[in-house]
């Protein structure tokens, strides 16, 4: 069968400022970044945005295949200090949150964390990569999850790899690229063929709307 065709298994989403990052559209910076090009690495937004009213969602954990971890680690570093907390303070909080949530625990022979599912299509920021964004106390604690990201990576890139299981999720479109192309007459307003792109250069895609390398960058 088709992927579409699988039923959507249940999930239950984590609540709470120490895993659920949603209020971090109040920080100052968010708005920025959404209109920046960092916003196509901002899928760990987007997937949080479909997933917090899914039909398959589900308040009652007993029910849940999945536990989905709404942690918006790149929106987190990038907007730096808010509401009186910084990277650093939030990714030590999630990381004690999670290792003592009731949810996050062995289940038919797996590690706990296994049926734990979180995104992130951050790539090397600032000359850190993914685990070490995380923080030596986080990093190492997710390893057994299910990681959406941008690829599959080798143990050769031990530190932008996290995760037992990895599922390839699309960076969102960058939004500069986007208004040109539009406007440019590429595909009228709401029919763009798709808003994103995995692990493929959009290089030629930026320079065929306009953009320089630094706007695309």
């Amino acid at each position: 069968p088709t992927m579409a065709a699988l039923p959507v298994p249940r999930f239950f989403m984590y609540e709470g400022s120490e895993l659920d990052f949603g209020w971090m559209a109040r920080c100052p910076r968010f708005a920025e970044l959404r209109a920046s090009p960092t916003n196509e690495r901002l899928a760990e937004v987007e997937m949080r945005s479909l997933l917090v009213s899914s039909d398959a969602r589900t308040r009652d954990p007993t029910l849940a295949t999945l536990f989905y971890v709404p942690l918006w680690e790149v929106v987190s570093f990038r907007v730096g200090r808010c509401e009186n907390t910084t990277h650093r303070d939030r990714m030590r909080a999630a990381w004690s949150a999670l290792r003592v949530s009731p949810y996050w625990k062995p289940r038919r022979g797996r590690p706990a964390g296994a049926d734990h599912l979180l995104a992130s299509t951050g790539c090397v920021e600032d000359n850190l990569k993914l685990s070490q964004r995380l923080g030596n106390l986080l990093g190492p604690l997710l390893i057994p999850t299910i990681f959406g990201r941008d690829r599959a990576y080798s143990p050769y890139y031990k530190y932008s790899g996290i995760g037992r299981c990895t599922v390839e999720i699309p960076y969102v479109s960058n939004p500069h690229a986007t208004a040109l192309r539009r406007a440019r007459g590429a595909y009228p307003a709401g029919d763009e063929p798709f808003g994103g792109a995995l692990s493929l250069s959009e290089t030629d895609d930026y320079r065929a709307a306009g953009l320089s390398d630094e706007q695309a960058a």
